[in-house]
């Protein structure tokens, strides 16, 4: 009935000392951050299973601590009413999962008095994804449109400006406004003032939606000209949006007059920018964005040899 438990990072080590022909083993250091899956129960030998917990935490260190230390993965066997028996364990740098493929394969073997492993026990296969969280800041500039002319009001003043909102719980100044463009039909912004503070990993950033908001500022107020949503997965590896955009829709809810208005196009126009994401995490995971964005995270392992006494 093996359970495996995840120790991430830490210094923790074994000291050992002579003391005639005796051995000290002294425990140094701090044990990381430790998490341990769910229990596969009956697991004989050469079988496979997966387990179904995910596991998420935050590792807090610094890039010395990332490329000194490592992922330890011990196999336990699940001893129900008795303590449970360590099995056999390995371990895999931190560096070569943040700066590395998502999936690994450990093999994990039991260690003897004189810490030399011995046959192989267990190979794990997990997809770890180790990402850094960081406080990105998308800034816009070079923002224009196409005609804004209403061509059912022609004679409409045009004084426009816009929003963009990013709706996460995850910002941290979610949303900018342009300045007002007074009677003009094609406006432009040469840099929008400030910029949306985003915190979390580069993929989380790719995972959000931008809500652009064009308005019309009139005397007493302003009316919306039009909205769209664009997905910043298409945006932030080129750094420039570019979309049309339905302008000047009239919510008339009476009935149909006339057939003809049924194959009227609708107006639109088009609106574009540079979306500047400024700096990036020094580290990215292969492959990282297909894999997180399937969601077919599992935890495997496999026992290559089990002993069943009756």
């Amino acid at each position: 009935d093996p359970f495996i438990r995840f120790i991430i990072g830490g210094g923790f080590f074994i000291e050992v000392k002579k003391r005639g022909d005796d051995k000290i083993y002294i425990p140094q250091g701090q044990l990381g951050i430790i998490h341990a899956t769910d229990v596969v129960k009956f697991l004989e030998g050469n079988q496979s299973r997966i387990f179904t917990r995910e596991i998420e935490t935050v590792y807090t260190a610094s890039y010395f601590q990332l490329e000194t230390e490592r992922l330890h993965v011990e196999v336990w066997d699940s001893e129900g009413f008795y303590l449970n028996r360590f099995m056999s364990y390995n371990s895999i740098p931190l560096a070569d999962i943040v700066d590395g493929p998502m999936q690994h394969t450990v093999q994990c073997f039991p260690y003897i008095d004189n810490f030399q492993p011995g046959k192989l026990n267990a190979t794990v296969n997990l997809k770890v994804n180790l990402a850094e969280i960081w406080d990105f800041y998308l800034e816009f500039m070079d923002w224009k449109t196409t005609s804004l002319l209403n061509k059912e009001k022609r004679d409409m003043e045009i004084s426009s400006y816009f929003d963009i909102t990013m709706n996460s719980p995850q910002t941290i100044r979610p949303s900018v406004q342009s300045s007002i463009q007074k009677n003009t039909v094609l406006p432009y912004w040469a840099k929008v003032d400030g910029g949306i503070l985003f915190r979390g990993t580069y993929h989380e950033l790719k995972a959000q939606e931008l809500v652009i908001t064009l308005q019309n500022k009139g005397i007493i107020g302003s009316t919306t000209i039009g909205q769209k949503i664009i997905q910043l997965r298409e945006v932030i590896d080129v750094q420039f949006a570019k979309t049309d955009m339905v302008i000047h829709r009239t919510d008339d809810s009476g009935p149909i007059l006339n057939d003809d208005d049924l194959d009227k196009p609708a107006q639109t126009c088009i609106i574009q920018g540079t979306v500047s994401v400024g700096s990036f995490p020094k580290f990215r995971q292969i492959g990282e964005d297909e894999l997180v964005g399937m969601r077919e995270r599992y935890l495997c392992v496999k026992i290559n040899e089990a002993n069943v006494f009756g």
